[in-house]
């Protein structure tokens, strides 16, 4: 039933997306490859929202805030459990381009984000920055099996698809690096019921912006730990509640081939 989907989303089957591109200012140079595999603490795009209003199906049905939620309970509903996959090439001395899949943890939670990156230092420079736009999708998504005959609206099908881009300035020096961050979501629902001869398709659009810290080359007994990335980001709740939020990122590079850039 809808009770029942409801917290099989919030318990296990967080809708997600991922934030952190793991970019410093540095291009990796013409025909130089980078694969990286990593996790990430991300947003949950369905937190607070049990489904469509059935009363405004065109909206959401949200049912917490900040003071609706227990004592000790953080609103911000961290979720860590997002895996991904980082693909990077070098297209010239300035360009990248790029695609990161990513895998949830729980539930039927996956989606991928395609980058470009475009350096305006010279090579020579201490100081490098880059501009990095990109696009993602993703998708949740849970049917129920059968029909419960003593609820009116039982859910068949929830989906939530979410769509977002946004744009990434990275400015480093050395192995640090922080990045400008803002980007924009739109979260599209998916809604049928078993006696009902309906489908509710509510769309909720929201902004994001921040700033992240990152760094890499840290070691421990010779062995290079990857790249660290922690993002501090102003979001907009679907009560439309400012608060800010915390994220941590880590991947671990592999590269190859090309012309490396120092």
């Amino acid at each position: 039933n809808l009770t029942f989907l409801t917290l099989i989303f919030l318990a296990t089957g967080c809708s997600t997306i991922s934030i952190s591109n793991f970019q410093d200012g540095k291009p990796l140079g013409k025909g130089r490859v980078r694969v990286g595999i990593g996790s990430e603490l991300s947003p949950m795009t369905n937190y607070g929202i049990s489904g469509a209003d059935i009363n405004n199906p065109e909206n959401f049905d949200t049912f917490i805030d900040s003071s609706d939620l227990a004592d000790g309970q953080d609103s911000s509903w961290y979720f860590w459990g997002l895996y991904n996959l980082l693909v990077q090439y070098g297209v010239t001395d300035k360009i990248d381009i790029g695609v990161i899949p990513y895998l949830g943890l729980y539930g039927m939670n996956f989606g991928a984000k395609a980058f470009t990156k475009y350096a305006f230092m010279p090579e020579e420079s201490a100081i490098q920055v880059a501009a990095v736009p990109y696009f993602g999708y993703s998708r949740l998504s849970a049917e129920s099996d059968s029909p419960d005959p003593d609820d009116e609206w039982d859910s068949k099908l929830s989906q939530y698809n979410t769509i977002y881009y946004g744009l990434d300035v990275p400015v480093s020096w050395k192995f640090l690096y922080a990045s400008l961050k803002v980007y924009s979501k739109t979260l599209n629902g998916r809604f049928t019921y078993w006696d009902k001869d309906v489908t509710h398709e509510p769309s909720l659009s929201s902004l994001s912006y921040g700033v992240a810290i990152g760094g890499d080359g840290f070691k421990t007994e010779g062995r290079d730990l990857g790249r660290t990335e922690i993002q501090i980001m102003y979001e907009k709740t679907p009560k439309d509640q400012w608060e800010p939020r915390l994220y941590v990122g880590w991947n671990k590079f592999f590269e190859f081939g090309g012309s490396k850039t120092d």
